[in-house]
This record gives C-alpha cells, structure tokens and sequence, in this order.
C-alpha cells in the first residue's frame, strides 16, 4: 500500500443544494484539526489501531467546518488505499467539525528529514526532526509499507526534505529480502542457520523466510530490528 500526502482540504468542497433539500447533512465532531480513516471508513476499530486512527486530510488554518461529498470522501480513501475496497460510514454528504486552532496538531506532529535517506530505507524518528506545518501538502517521496507498518523513501531525498505529519517508529523494521539467522535450540543444542525474509516485518511478529536450499516457511521475528 502506497502512503499517499496529506491534503489540506478546502472549507467547502461541496455545495450544499441537495443535503439543504432533505435536511442538515450527517455531522462528524473530530478530536483534531485531521479526518482519520475511521471518520470516513466504516470500520471495526481496536483502541490505538494504526489503520483507523491514519490521517488522511487537514482542516485548513481559519476554518472549523469542512463540507465533503459522498464522492470525494472516497477519492480521499483511493487516493491512501488504491488496493483496498472500503464502505463509507455515512451516505451523501457529510458536515466534518473541529476544534478551534488552540487545540489544533501538536507542533512536533510535522517533521522533516534531518539526514538524507536513500530510496528503499525507512524512515525512523533518527532520520527526522520537527518542522512547521505548512498549509500545502507534502510532495516527499514516501511509501508505507503495510507489512512493516512504517514508512520508507521511495526515491532519495535530501536532508531538510519536508515530511508533513507523518507518524516514524523509533527503531527500523526488517525490510522484505534481509538475510537473518533462524536460531533453533533443544535442550543444550543450538542450531543457525540463514535464511532471507521474503516480506517486510517487525519482532513480535511472524515473517515468512526462505532458506538456501528453497524452503519456505513461517517464524517470529525477534531480536534487534535491521540495521540496529
């Protein structure tokens, strides 16, 4: 899945003739000044789920209402989840209200990149440093790689590279096709061997590898992440 830029949404993106005709249009009240995919997607939400809580756009500067269509509301879910078929929370249009500016992003929720990155690396909270938000979106070539739930550069980018609010994890994930060791042990007998990851992951969860002679099986990640 291909992490696609925020956009900072107009106030109104939509007129309002057929919903004034059938009534005031359903109204979403958000904790912050960003429409996450839960306020759009009807979605089975877990408290702190990484896909749900994913944001998709920004409420402009000097605006606290936004107006968006039953079409553009899922253009904005295409446009982060081409792959993906998702159901809309609500029908026709939909009235999005936030909180007033005082309560607007935290100042640490935009970055930019404070090392260069090369195509293909994640992006970590080492490779990054606050920034200032900007009203335009962000145009950085960034990828985010659903396997591993971070995000990668998808082409070289420079030091001071403006991000937006991207989310980064400390520490970086294995990357699809990193040579590991496969650590068996029984009783006081400890075997290795090499095996390459065939897809992205994390420790605590489970990849598939390979191993030289062509086998290919299921095990838990552990240890150190790629890199560290």
């Amino acid at each position: 899945m291909r992490a696609s830029t925020l956009l900072t949404l107009p106030a109104v993106l939509c007129a309002g003739t057929a919903a004034a005709a059938q009534g005031a249009p359903p109204q979403v009240d958000l904790e912050q000044r960003v429409i996450a995919v839960a306020d759009i997607a009807n979605l089975k939400c877990a408290v702190g789920s990484d896909l749900c809580d994913r944001p998709i756009a920004i409420v402009p500067a000097g605006a606290n209402t936004v107006t968006l269509s039953e079409a553009r509301r899922r253009e904005l879910l295409r446009r982060h989840f081409p792959l993906t078929m998702m159901t809309l929370r609500h029908k026709g249009t939909v009235t999005f209200h936030a909180p007033s500016a005082d309560r607007s992003i935290p100042a640490r929720r935009c970055l930019k990149l404070r090392d260069a990155i090369q195509a293909g690396e994640y992006i970590v909270a080492k490779h990054v440093e606050p920034a200032a938000c900007r009203a335009e979106s962000s145009t950085a070539a960034v990828r985010y790689d659903r396997g591993a739930r971070a995000v990668r550069a998808t082409a070289n980018l420079d030091r001071g590279t403006y991000l937006g609010p991207l989310e980064v994890r400390n520490r970086r994930p294995f990357a699809a096709g990193s040579m590991l060791t496969l650590v068996a042990r029984s009783g006081s007998v400890e075997l290795r061997r090499e095996v390459r990851l065939m897809q992205s992951g994390r420790p605590g969860r489970a990849a598939f590898v390979q191993t030289g002679d062509g086998e290919v099986f299921p095990v838990p990640l552990s240890g150190g992440e790629e890199g560290e």
